[in-house]
């Protein structure tokens, strides 16, 4: 299986003013003013992604974060079960270092049940701290706004609750890969093919 690339997109709110009209209102101004901006690696961004909270992510010599589930970054094993469910807590840790609050949710990922191909076979949770991975407990686990829930069970992970993080919160990433038909949806059909080659994250910051 290929290495699944991790990317992440930051959205920001636009915001647009009036010109005043009236006795001495000027209709053009032309200024210059510098512009000093610096690209960080995901970890120090203002989306911090921090992938080593386990072995199935680490930074690549771009800076950037990968998540790898194909026997690579000192892994024992060499991939997923084909024919099972496979979850996976604490993969990587998203920061918010940026000074206003922000919503994330996934983007990229497919998750209709009516267009005959299925969707996406995988889930990404979330929680506030990280979890037990020796008791997995789904109800503690938020499904992230975009992502497919194959399973399409309440119980596993609820589904109605938006990450949210002020600044200098962090949020633990959960994924779970569902390469077997059972249990699922009776139109969903999962594919390991189908697995997606990107992940991404959307960011959108707000003032509180």
């Amino acid at each position: 299986m290929q290495r699944r690339k991790f990317l992440a997109g930051v959205g920001s709110l636009a915001a647009g003013t009036a010109a005043a009209m009236g006795t001495g209102a000027f209709s053009i101004v032309s200024a210059s003013r510098s512009l000093n901006v610096n690209v960080a690696g995901d970890r120090q961004a203002y989306l911090g992604l921090d992938p080593s909270i386990s072995q199935y992510a680490s930074i690549n010599s771009s800076g950037q974060m990968e998540l790898e589930f194909d026997g690579s970054n000192g892994q024992n094993g060499a991939g997923l079960n084909d024919e099972a469910n496979s979850l996976f807590q604490n993969v990587f840790k998203i920061t918010n270092n940026g000074s206003d609050s922000i919503n994330v949710v996934v983007s990229g990922l497919d998750t209709s049940t009516s267009d005959g191909d299925g969707v996406d076979p995988m889930t990404v949770y979330w929680t506030s701290s990280e979890v037990d991975e020796n008791s997995p407990a789904y109800t503690e686990m938020s499904v992230m706004t975009g992502s497919p829930n194959p399973l399409g069970d309440e119980n596993w992970g609820t589904t109605t609750q938006l990450l949210t993080l002020d600044a200098g919160e962090s949020a633990y990433m959960h994924l779970e890969f569902y390469l077997s038909d059972s249990n699922t949806l009776s139109d969903v059909k999962t594919n390991p093919a189908d697995i997606p080659e990107e992940l991404g994250l959307y960011a959108q910051g707000y003032n509180r």
